[in-house]
């Protein structure tokens, strides 16, 4: 029970109770009213600051699921970008070559780099209209710009005048390779093996037991035959000259069966495999020269190889990783 105010009355001289006014009553009801409200809304706030509605869980986690499809798709991107740039220019090098024209007017066709995306966005059950809207523009890149490569065999094999031209151009690999995993290192920068730094890698490494055969991937003449005991370097190698300013070049032989002046047809065993010179493994590194450039020995790849065995290629090639040598 509230206790009750009195003052002293001078004029009765006595203590008479406190009468209250109603503007105190209602400062009184007000200031308490503010109180209340501020202390809710600190309350409210605290409460949505570290404690979420079932919508806004969902929400952070759809945001969340976005944020990381959103990274694979920018990544898958980025792949076939490169690789769209590098099929671009194998193209146009083919059709140089075999037409002597800059033009790239192949069938287009497939869409076999987006497959690994659809499983990792199928098999997470996600779905968004970003998402798919992403997915789909990939796709339309794919269908635009994706050469088939063996429509583009036929193509160059159909128009060729002279039947035997095909031959002299460095199309085949330089050792079997049915499973595609013989290609460890493409070209580019990759890391040195030896003292880890950055270098410009200016072959394919293909790697396979010692004592496998290697092949001439063209037509030709050998040019020239070096054999070596330095523990660096090429060590054993074979250059062929295939005219019009394209050579082969193979290194880290162990024997050689060819000599200088020697024609040799596409496909014929020159060597075997080995570790001489300076490589890490059993392994062959393959280049090619056009006109005294070293280019990129993939482009080259068109002979024995579906479209989807090149993109293997192209996907093992395109990793940057260290090389064999």
């Amino acid at each position: 029970m509230a206790q009750k105010k009195y003052f002293y009355n001078p004029q009765t001289c006595s203590y008479e109770p406190v009468k209250i006014k109603k503007s105190d009553l209602f400062f009184g009801f007000s200031a308490f009213g503010i109180v209340v409200l501020l202390f809710a809304v600190i309350l409210t706030i605290l409460y949505n600051t570290y404690f979420d509605t079932e919508i806004e869980a969902q929400l952070k986690a759809e945001n969340k699921g976005l944020k990381t499809h959103l990274v694979t798709i920018k990544k898958e991107q980025g792949e076939i970008d490169q690789m769209l740039e590098v099929l671009k220019q194998r193209d146009q090098q083919i059709y140089q070559m075999i037409y002597e024209d800059n033009s790239s007017n192949q069938k287009l066709s497939s869409q076999s780099i987006i497959a690994g995306l659809d499983d990792e966005i199928n098999s997470s059950g996600y779905s968004n209209p970003l998402i798919n809207d992403f997915k789909s523009k990939i796709e339309q890149i794919n269908f635009n710009a994706l050469s088939d490569l063996q429509e583009l065999s036929k193509l160059a094999k159909n128009k060729l005048t002279d039947p035997q031209a095909i031959n002299f151009i460095p199309t085949l690999q330089p050792i079997e390779n049915p499973n595609l995993n013989a290609l460890v290192s493409g070209f580019g920068k990759r890391m040195n093996p030896f003292h880890h730094g950055i270098m410009d890698h200016h072959g394919i490494d293909f790697t396979a037991p010692r004592g496998s055969e290697v092949f001439s991937t063209a037509q030709g003449t050998v040019k020239s035959v070096k054999i070596t005991d330095a523990n660096t370097g090429y060590g054993n190698r074979i250059e062929i000259d295939h005219g019009n300013g394209l050579l082969s070049h193979y290194a880290h032989l162990d024997n050689i069966s060819v000599k200088v002046g020697q024609k040799v047809l596409k496909g014929e065993v020159i060597g075997t495999v080995g570790t001489s010179g300076g490589t890490i493994a059993p392994s062959i590194h393959y280049e090619i020269i056009r006109n005294g450039k070293k280019i990129n020995p993939i482009n080259f790849f068109i002979q024995n190889l579906s479209e989807k065995d090149y993109i293997t290629l192209l996907e093992l090639a395109h990793r940057e990783n260290q090389s064999l040598d």
